[in-house]
């Protein structure tokens, strides 16, 4: 096997115009994820960290499961101009307001499938259907969204997403001001969570600092992976997949998905 860094990735690459390079293939997962215990009625395998362990971000705390390392996930990866992302086309400093973008990516199928003869391909009708969507991952399908209101979060919008914050501790779907895995692992495991409205998660769907220092009014809640083009970047360790770049973002934006039927995404 050729060293796929060095050797085989790079055929992958591609130069566009205007400063744009993108890369389609296989890469290791870059997702860190303890699937059974996470989704194993929150039977987690070690005690929840202490301040001290939570304080330290050099190391994990043992055993820390990745069910997902060594695995090979087919990915498209885009690496674009900042005044490509920004609404004014410029660049701009961590502490303006311009800097921060906010992107998500979403799934769609077609809403009818009609059979033909035998041995002929079906048809797909033109007419979309969102079926998924996401921003900052695990939202919807862990930590926040409530069970029964799943899909219909799913096939909504970001800008839509307020429904799901009405910031009333008895409102059924109140799930960002008050989530539901917060209340679980309270009653299960006594951790000490904020009183309702928790407000505290809040950062992953405004724009209000840490991500968006700058900004004077936090704008809608919605569901948005948020960048704040202005911040330097972190050179990308060779464990998660892109060690094939000689250096990832330096005056660019980079953005990876990966691939799904009729997958597309939007910046806003």
């Amino acid at each position: 096997m050729p060293n796929y860094a060095m050797d085989l990735a790079p055929e992958g690459i591609y130069t566009l115009s205007n400063g744009i390079r993108v890369f389609a293939g296989t890469v290791d997962d870059p997702f860190h994820i303890d699937l059974g215990a996470a989704f194993d009625s929150l039977n987690f395998r070690v005690a929840l960290l202490t301040a001290e362990h939570d304080a330290d971000d050099t190391q994990n705390l043992p055993p820390a499961y990745d069910d997902v390392a060594g695995f090979n996930v087919n990915s498209i990866a885009i690496e674009v101009p900042i005044e490509m992302l920004t609404s004014d086309g410029q660049i701009h400093s961590a502490d303006e307001p311009e800097a921060v973008i906010g992107s998500y990516g979403s799934t769609a199928r077609s809403r009818t499938k009609t059979f033909n003869d035998p041995g002929e391909p079906a048809t797909l009708s033109d007419d979309l259907e969102k079926i998924q969507r996401m921003g900052n991952a695990l939202i919807n399908e862990l930590i926040i969204i409530g069970t029964g209101e799943k899909d219909k979060f799913s096939m909504s919008e970001p800008a839509e997403d307020g429904q799901f914050a009405d910031g009333s501790a008895e409102a059924p779907d109140n799930f960002f001001l008050n989530p539901l895995l917060a209340t679980l692992l309270k009653v299960v495991f006594g951790v000490p969570v904020p009183d309702v409205p928790c407000t505290d998660l809040l950062p992953l769907v405004q724009y209000i600092a840490p991500i968006c220092p700058g900004c004077t009014t936090p704008g809608l809640v919605a569901d948005l992976l948020r960048l704040n083009t202005g911040i330097p970047p972190t050179q990308v360790s060779a464990n998660m997949g892109f060690d094939m770049f000689p250096y990832i973002i330096t005056k660019l934006a980079f953005a990876q998905a990966q691939t799904a039927s009729r997958r597309s995404g939007w910046l806003s």
